[in-house]
């Protein structure tokens, strides 16, 4: 025999259940003084921070924080955003993030569905705003009264702004035909045949996409022509021409700067110049000679190179004979050079240095020390205030005033010494203890890590990063040049305790103080001696203030 399952009996449990839950959602909806709709005369004036038990803190399902300038409530954030201002108006309203969006500030409005639409209005001195958004980035319009756009991507592009030199405006039916205007010229074309830009004095027309190109600037006296794109080019100004026949020959003439110069095969591979007394003369790549009132420069590739500046002390000059012989010569500098970099010789105005197949070893000496190197086994440095001896890669002693660092074996022990304190790695990047004054910090990567700030009266530290977090002040008093009032109160202690993130927290900020262990407990005090505890997101909770107590059970039920 077949037993059939009781489903009358099964339906009268789910009946059962679900009357139940819309009993609870309408007493929450419609109850007490922690209902997510309650009056401000029940949950608490935003304009006093220091109410405790005020909002409902259901994290992270369904959280409503009220404060001074308003609501905030999120709802299985990012499903739902919502802000409210302090006389219950809404401000600003999110449906899955950033899809939908609602919002009032002032004057402005905006609503939007994107990517379908973006609608935004606004008043201001002068007129009225509207910007719409169609598909974006497709479509634009945008009036405002100093500004039109319309746009229909990539087809039509139009607009006209209003500055303070004119108007400056435009329209383009892509690729073919467009026009603009603006203060200072205007132009159009129809692309390809035609197109005309003018400036100021100077007017471009082309034609047949630059097979001719004319320029005309009557400030300059200028006139030139370009045929097929510059291949042959003709151009006269009031004190001088040029001509070229690209790309072999290029001939210009400018008589008030006494200057012409001549282009052989571009892009210039032989050519003369002269501009008054300047003058230059190549054959790429082999000759190069320029020559002007204060420099003189020879190259003959590749033997020989030479360059001379100045006169008297102030006198320099680079000699190269490759790859044999090399000298240098600047103010206080000179420098010999044999078979490249094997022997280097150098003085200078406080000493001078010697260099043997550089850089293995190295002497020199100056106006206060010497140093002195056999590379990379030995290093060594002596000066009044500063000096370093290197024995690599064993130790290492360097200083510089107060300051001093020795190592061993780097990066395995370092351990650096000041006027102020001192710092130590055990072994670089692992360990690290640091001690500067009052403040310190001890660090073992990845394990560990604190700091304290004695100056700012601040400290923070963390266990494996996010396990366990600490950070606060404490407090600082105020200058003494400051008198403390009430709009300027002397700064308080704060810290912030967190166990997996906000699994365990302990925070105390000026006058009031919470711990939660969420979502099951929170328990909130304050200057005044007000609390709050509340238990199974609060379910369960008591609010005294002053002699003033109240209990709250099923979110609802108050006593």
């Amino acid at each position: 025999m077949t037993t059939k399952p009781n489903v009358r009996g099964g339906n009268s449990r789910f009946r059962k259940l679900l009357a139940c839950a819309i009993a609870v959602t309408a007493a929450v909806s419609l109850g007490g003084c922690r209902s997510p709709f309650s009056d401000w005369d029940e949950s608490g004036p935003p304009a006093d921070p220091q109410k405790v038990g005020a909002g409902v803190h259901g994290w992270p399902l369904y959280e409503r924080d009220p404060g001074a300038g308003g609501v905030r409530t999120d709802v299985l954030w990012p499903m739902a955003s919502v802000r409210t201002n302090d006389d219950g108006t809404v401000r600003r309203a999110s449906l899955l993030i950033p899809i939908v969006l609602w919002e009032r500030d002032g004057t402005r409005e905006r609503f939007g569905i994107r990517p379908l639409f973006d609608v935004e209005s606004d008043s201001r001195e002068g007129g009225r705003i509207s910007d719409v958004d169609l598909l974006f980035p497709i479509v634009k319009w945008r009036d405002a009264p100093d500004e039109h756009v319309f746009q229909i991507r990539p087809i039509w592009w139009s607009r006209w702004k209003d500055t303070t030199q004119g108007r400056d405006e435009y329209t383009v039916l892509a690729p073919f035909w467009g026009t603009w205007t603006n203060p200072q010229g205007h132009g159009s074309f129809v692309f390809p045949l035609y197109g005309e830009n003018t400036h100021g004095t100077d007017s471009v027309r082309w034609y047949a996409a630059g097979l001719v190109i004319l320029d005309e600037d009557e400030a300059k006296s200028l006139e030139g022509t370009k045929l097929l794109l510059g291949a042959l080019e003709s151009t006269t100004w009031n004190d001088g021409s040029a001509w070229r026949v690209f790309p072999f020959v290029w001939h210009s003439e400018d008589a008030s700067k006494n200057a012409n110069e001549t282009f052989l095969l571009w892009p210039g591979l032989a050519g003369w110049t002269r501009n008054g007394d300047d003058r230059t003369s190549w054959a790429f790549p082999v000759w190069y000679h320029n020559e002007d009132a204060d420099e003189k420069t020879t190259l003959l590739v590749p033997f020989w190179y030479s360059n001379e500046k100045g006169e008297g002390d102030a006198q320099s000059w680079t000699r190269v004979l490759f790859p044999i012989y090399g000298s240098q010569k600047e103010p206080g500098l000179e420098r010999t050079f044999w078979g490249g970099n094997l022997y280097i010789d150098t003085t200078t105005a406080d000493g001078g240095a010697t260099d043997i197949v550089w850089p293995i070893f190295h002497t020199g000496t100056d106006a206060t020390g010497w140093d002195s190197r056999l590379f990379p086994f030995v290093w060594l440095d002596r000066h009044p205030d500063r000096g370093h001896t290197h024995v690599w890669p064993l130790f290492g002693h360097e200083w510089n005033g107060t300051k001093s660092t020795s190592s061993v074996a780097w990066p395995f022990f370092t351990l650096t010494t000041a006027s102020n304190g001192w710092e130590a790695w055990l072994p670089a990047p692992f360990v690290n203890i640091d001690r500067r004054g009052d403040d310190h910090e001890t660090t073992v990567f990845p394990l560990f890590h604190h700091e304290s700030n004695a100056s700012k009266g601040t400290y923070e530290g963390n266990v494996l990063g996010l396990v366990a977090n600490w950070e606060g002040t404490g407090g600082k008093a105020p200058d003494a040049d400051a008198v403390a009032t009430p709009a300027n109160p002397p700064a308080k202690p704060t810290s912030d305790f967190r166990i997996l993130w906000r699994l365990v927290q302990d925070t105390e900020t000026g006058d009031r103080h919470v711990f939660a262990v969420n979502p099951l407990f929170r328990h909130e005090t304050n200057a005044r001696g007000d609390d709050h505890w509340s238990a199974l997101f609060g379910l369960v909770a008591r609010t005294r203030e002053a002699d003033d107590v109240n209990w709250r059970f099923l979110w609802f039920l108050n006593l």
